[in-house]
Parts: structure tokens; sequence; C-alpha cells
């Protein structure tokens, strides 16, 4: 369990919830998203992919080998309990959805609430690509 004290943590969450995308880890992915989890993106503006539809595509359509983060900013977005921090980085990965080559840098802002099995979970995912976004655009324009 991750120290709910310590906002450094949670750039270390983010790369563990990352890596068990990557290995189409279900049970490990739930224990990440929480119950209101939802990730929304430039890519789809105005819409969102609530938990159960990111939790689908993320372990059968859209997969990655690997997936990293650089220069994370974490910072308080409340105090009082539940604790709420947002954690924003450029996030770099090698990943498709389909026929549809999803590689390259995005730009995250994500808000993780302290509670749950691991001591932080992630509820909203913000999403920038900043190489792909025609790539992004493409891939998800129908689901």
């Amino acid at each position: 369990m991750t120290s709910s004290t310590d906002l450094s943590a949670i750039p270390l969450l983010a790369q563990r919830w990352m890596n068990a995308w990557v290995a189409a880890d279900s049970a490990l992915l739930e224990q990440f998203l929480a119950p209101e989890f939802a990730l929304v993106g430039a890519a789809l503006a105005g819409q969102a992919f609530e938990r159960a539809i990111w939790l689908q595509v993320a372990v059968t359509g859209y997969r990655a080998r690997w997936c990293t983060f650089a220069d994370p900013l974490v910072r308080p977005i409340s105090d009082s309990a539940p604790r709420v921090a947002a954690m924003s980085a450029v996030w770099t990965q090698d990943a498709h959805y389909g026929d549809n080559d999803m590689s390259g840098r995005y730009y995250i802002t994500d808000l993780w609430r302290e509670g749950g099995p691991l001591g932080w979970q992630i509820v909203l995912r913000s999403s920038v690509a900043l190489d792909t976004m025609a790539a992004a655009s493409r891939a998800f324009a129908v689901r």
C-alpha cells in the first residue's frame, strides 16, 4: 500500500497503472480506477470514455508495448478527506488501436483521489496527443 500522505507516490502509481494496461491485467486495472473514472481527450472533444468502456478497450483493442511518463508535476487540489491531487506529465507510448498506430507523445492530466485498495484511485484522465492528433481522431471517431 502506498502512503497516502506522500504525493510523490502518484507518478509511481500512474506508471503502475499504465504497466497494468500494457500487461492487460484487468484485475489490477479495476483497483486503480475509481467507480466514476472517465477518460476525456482532445481527439473526442465533448465525449468521455466511461470506466466500463475504458476497461473493455484497454484489455481488448487498444494495446501497448510500453509507455512512460516524463516531467510529472503533482499538485494538491483538496487537503480535506478524501484528498484530491492532479498530476500532469508528458506520456509517451508505443501502442495500436486496431490498425491505427497510436504511438507518440501525449500531454496528460490525471485527477487522483485518496482511497481505494492502492491508497489512491484515478478519477479522471485528460489527454491531448502531441504527435498523433490526426491518428487519434481517426481511431476513435467511431466507437
